[in-house]
Order: C-alpha cells, then structure tokens, then sequence
C-alpha cells in the first residue's frame, strides 16, 4: 500500500501570524477547518513549545530567549492527519498584527517603536496595506518584506514610502529575489506610509494587484543600523583591496569549505582569490548577489595557475547568481575572479562567492513529506535518488524515529542495479501512530549519516500516520 497524504482535516492549515519574538508568550491563530479540536504541535526546534487553547484555533506558543533566530518550522497534527510544514519566523522584534481597513495611505495602520515586525496578508485581489511610521528627519530606516523566499507565498512583493500626499519617495521591487527592501534616510520630521502591494509570483493576464489568502508576508521595520548585508557577511572572509588576478587575496591551502565577501569598489572593479587545491576534488564554485540583497550583476570566472580561463558564468547576462560546479578536479593553484557584468560599483554591489568540495554522495528526495496507511498494511516510502559525480558507493537507507511496535526493514542501495537510482522503505505498524520520522542515508566508508529531503522547503523532516483499521 503507497502510503498516502494527509487527510482533510489539517491538510490545508495556516497561521496567522506566521511568526514571534524570542522569549516572548504568543498567541497563534490556526486557520482553516480543524476537526476536530484541540490539535497537538510539533516543532523543528526544541526551543519553540505550543498548547492548544480552550478556544477552537488558539495556540499558545513560547519561544525559547536561546532560540537561533530565523526560519523554524511547524507541523500540526493528531491520530487521523497532519498539516504540512509550515514556516515560523523567528526574531527579536515585536510582532505587529494587521488590522483592516488599512487600504489608504492617508489613514495607514499605526506602528510605533523603533523595532518591529509586521504580520500582514494581501487578502484579495487588488489588496494594498499600508503601515504609518512616525520619523525624525537623519533618521535612517530599513525595511525588508519577506514572503516568497522563505514563506513560499506565491507572490512578487513590492515596497513604496509615501508622504502624507501620497507622493512615492522611495520604492523597491525585487532585492532578495522577489522579495523587496529600502534603506531610506527621512529628510523632515514626518508620518510616512509604507506600503505594500504584490504581482503574482507566476505572471499571468491579471491586470493589476494580486492577493489571496496565501499571499502572506512579514514586513521588517528597524531604525538605524540595518542588518541587510547579515547573510552575505556571514562566516565569510572579507576581500582586502587590492584584490585582482594579478594580485590576488590568498586562500592558500583550501579547506572542503570555504566563503568571501566583497564590494566593486570603482568602475570595472574585479577581485579574485587564489588557492592551491592538494588533492582531487569536485569542487562548487557560487557566486551570491541578488539573493543576498545586492544590486551587482556577477560574472564568475576560474582560472589555472598560469592565468587561462577554465570556465566562465554569467558573461550573457541571463544567469543573475552563477554557479560553476565539478571544478578544479586536479590538484593545483587556482584563481576565482568575480566581478560585475555592467562594470558597475558602490556600496550595494557586494558579493559573497562560496567554495565547496562536494564529496561524491548518494542524495534522497521524497516527493511527499506526509505518509497515511492503516494499522496492519504496509505503507510504503518511496526514496528517489542521485548519484552525485556517479558515486558508486553502497548505501543503506532506514527509517529514523519508529517506537516499538512499529517496523521497517533497511534497504540497500547498489550503484550497479534498479536500486541506484529508487528504493522503496515498507513500513508496518502494529498500533496506531502520528510521529515525525526521518529517512537516514548511511553511505558505505562515511562515519556521518544524510537525510533525504521533500518538499518545498527541503527539510528532512517527514511525518507517518497509521489509522486504525476500518
């Protein structure tokens, strides 16, 4: 029996707001028809707790102060089905929950403070909020939406500041992927609105404004320093000028891992790393720019150590972020040179270039991340596999989390039959179940294990339900 998905009740479950603070005691709104009630949670950090309240939907919610902040993820479930997984954004700023009517920038919902996070939905088609925010002239804003890169809201979101004329002073459209941001300093003492409004992810015939319920969003509002080049900087060594292919920062001996930021400082500025490689490898060379907020169009190229280019990305134009992989194979010396494709520079033409030895792998992927079947039946996993730089390596794939009473047999993957490319995990329950479970990937001569991944969000992190018997 193929196990199946998740039945109606939670199937279609969302919250509202999509996130909290850490350290703080909130109250989360499960939307959507759940049957019967309460619920009970399951969270992807042990840090992050929930309790279904008296109230049919309410969840109360309490975010560890240690809590890593970020993308967390929650599941809800119970004996017959299970939500999905769904994002929950974490930060150390005060939530802000939307309340309409705030179409009109002349009468914006008011927020005050100089940290917060605004939870809001563009609930229809031709949708727009606006949030007011009282300035002092010098002072220096950042706002940030987040919905499509880690909401998976399938919208293209756009951010305006008006003034109380409804004049646009600032606007932005795309700066972390579809997701917009501004860094704005206000010239005079004001009440701004900021405004948001969304295309569809997809383009389509609609003319005009897209919303619906999926299109959620967490706009973030910070005074002063911004946090917006957090990500690019992130255990990331800084390119000291100056750095170019004749004069190169020095990695030396590479490590399996490796990661550099920069800034096109003039005109036609370009930096470069050089490396010496001891071994063979199948090194993945990326170069990060629009993902991380930055307006620089990358051209990456790897050169020998004698200076000829072994290839090259992002010369056309059409690849925004490149990505050379199974590079560098032989031992050697090597040169990275990034720069921008249109020769342009200043303080938002930053990159971030990322080296990795990728080890030949065997890699899982699960079309689905919930698993239904009954009591009694075997309810089957099936496991789609890669073979990363044809790896032929045996690996035993088993199912992680199962109590007693509950069984699946290992099942080996071989390079040289069906096996390599598809495995199927058969589970037998003697008892009802609802619990998160794992498929771990334990690779022949690797003391470290992998998890194959499924869905949207590529976690490892799946869910198995077995009924009662009808």
């Amino acid at each position: 029996m193929i196990g199946q998905c998740a039945g109606q009740g939670l199937e279609g479950a969302k919250i509202f707001p999509m996130g909290g603070q850490r350290g703080v005691e909130a109250s989360i709104e499960l939307q959507g028809k759940i049957e019967p009630w309460p619920v009970n949670a399951w969270s992807s950090h042990p840090g992050i707790t929930w309790k279904a309240q008296e109230a049919k939907g309410k969840m109360a919610v309490v975010i560890a102060p240690d809590t890593p902040p970020g993308l967390a993820f929650v599941r809800f479930y119970d004996q017959q089905s299970a939500s999905a997984m769904i994002p929950f954004v974490i930060g150390d700023s005060p939530i802000v929950e939307e309340t309409e009517p705030n179409d009109a920038y002349r009468k914006p919902q008011p927020i005050a403070g100089a940290r917060w996070a605004f939870h809001g939905i563009l609930q229809k088609s031709g949708d727009v909020d606006h949030i007011g925010v009282s300035m002092q002239r010098g002072e220096r804003w950042w706002f940030s939406l987040e919905a499509n890169r880690s909401l998976r809201s399938p919208m293209d979101g756009n951010l305006q500041i008006l003034d109380e004329r409804g004049n646009v002073l600032a606007q932005n459209l795309d700066r972390f992927g579809l997701d917009p941001a501004i860094e704005w300093v206000c010239p005079k003492d004001a009440v701004v609105s900021v405004r948001v409004f969304a295309f569809p992810e997809t383009p389509d015939s609609t003319i005009g404004y897209a919303g619906g319920d999926t299109f959620r969003y967490v706009l973030h509002g910070m005074q002063g320093a911004t946090t917006a080049w957090d990500d690019l900087q992130r255990d990331a060594i800084a390119i000291n000028e100056p750095s170019d292919r004749t004069a190169p920062t020095t990695a030396g001996t590479a490590s399996s891992k490796l990661a550099y930021w920069g800034t096109f400082e003039s005109k036609g500025d370009e930096d470069a790393i050089a490396m010496e490689t001891v071994q063979a490898g199948h090194w993945r060379v990326a170069a990060h720019s629009i993902e991380v907020g930055s307006d620089a169009d990358l051209v990456l190229e790897i050169l020998d150590g004698n200076g000829k280019s072994l290839a090259k990305q992002g010369d056309s134009g059409e690849i925004k972020d490149p990505v050379l992989k199974d590079q560098m194979k032989a031992p050697g010396k090597y040169i990275i040179v990034v720069r921008d494709l249109h020769r342009a520079f200043g303080e938002n033409h930053r990159y971030r270039i990322e080296l990795v030895d990728e080890r030949l792998s065997v890699l899982g992927t699960i079309a689905k991340d919930v698993f239904v079947g009954e009591v009694g039946k075997p309810i089957e996993m099936e496991i789609a596999l890669e073979r990363t730089y044809e790896c032929a390596d045996e690996a035993t794939l088993r199912l992680e989390g199962l109590p007693e009473g509950v069984t699946c047999e290992p099942v080996v993957s071989r390079s040289g039959d069906d096996s390599a490319k598809k495995v199927v995990l058969k589970v037998n329950a003697s008892q009802p179940i609802s619990l998160p479970v794992r498929v771990r990937i334990e690779q022949a001569g690797r003391a470290e294990a992998d998890y194959a991944i499924s869905g949207p969000h590529r976690q490892s992190h799946l869910w198995l339900i077995a009924k009662p018997s009808p």
